[in-house]
Order: structure tokens, then sequence, then C-alpha cells
């Protein structure tokens, strides 16, 4: 049985009651889905965004926005269409996934938060093939998240929003 209150079910999966770590598992590290920006989060957030600056345009008044991404931050979802720009057997794997010889060990870590994903081993290296598809899924974020910040830049501009204005109060 589930305890409640705040913090008791991290303590439940910690004590082991968990026999099926299955359940605490997050979802695959990455998902290249054949839609459009905003059907992931990032996407609504632009959206959102672009709204504002619609109607701050509009109001003619001083205005602060402040936008926030989740991407390139794990799990690596993006848009098909930036996972396209990438030719996986390009981007291929480290020639050295090894750390340094003198890294301190603070700079080592094991992949904490990569590791409650599907498909990623509890412990031990990654497989070749799964180091270049987070990789591709890292780069296809980078890019999705490069649009996102081009579109509201192009929105600013659009709207004329790019000059300092006085308020008119």
């Amino acid at each position: 049985m589930r305890p409640s209150g705040k913090g008791s079910w991290r303590k439940y999966v910690q004590e082991g009651n968990l026999k099926n770590d299955t359940l605490i598992k997050r979802g695959m590290p990455f998902e290249c889905g054949d839609v459009p920006d905003p059907s992931y989060f990032d996407g609504k957030t632009t959206q959102k965004a672009i709204d504002f600056l619609r109607k701050a345009g509009d109001n003619n008044k001083p205005f602060f926005l402040a936008v926030g991404f989740l991407k390139p931050h794990l799990p690596f979802n993006a848009p098909k269409k930036y996972w396209d720009i990438y030719n996986p057997a390009e981007i291929g794997i480290a020639d050295n996934p090894n750390p340094p010889v003198d890294a301190p060990r603070q700079a080592i870590h094991n992949w904490g938060e990569l590791r409650q994903y599907y498909s990623i081993p509890e412990k031990g290296a990654l497989t070749d093939s799964a180091a270049n598809k987070l990789r591709h899924g890292y780069y296809a974020c980078v890019s999705y998240t490069d649009s996102q910040v081009g579109m509201l830049l192009n929105e600013i501009e659009k709207n004329g929003l790019a000059e300092d204005r006085k308020s008119t109060r």
C-alpha cells in the first residue's frame, strides 16, 4: 500500500517497497514525434510568449517578458523536423568516453538523471548506439530551442518592439 503525505512516496520507493522498478522510470530519454512545434512544451511556451508580444505591441507601454525553455535538457524530445536536420551516421560517438586521468572526483558523475529513463542501463557504459541516439536527440533539441528563440525575435521585430520605448505614463 502506498503511503500518503509529503515526501512519503520517495521514501517508500527508497526503502525498497517497489519490487518492479519500471514503475518509477521516467519513460524514454528521447522522442521524435512528427508533430508541429507547439505539440511539445517549449513550442507551447513560444506561442504564449508570441501572444503576449502581440498584445504588448498594441498597448504601447513598457513591459518585461521572461521566457524559459526546458530543452535541450532530458528527455530529448523535439519534433521530427529537427531530428531530420542531422544524419546519425555523421554524429558518431566520443573518440574517448573515459574521464580525464587527473579529473577531480567531483567532476565525474554516474549519470543519475539519465539512468532514470527506460533503455538506459542502471550501471556501466552506454552502448554506442544509445550514445549516438542521445547525441542526436540533444542536437535536435538545441535546434528546436534555437528555432523557438528565433520565432520570438522575429515577433519582436515584426511588432516594432525591438526599439526602447519610454513609458507613456
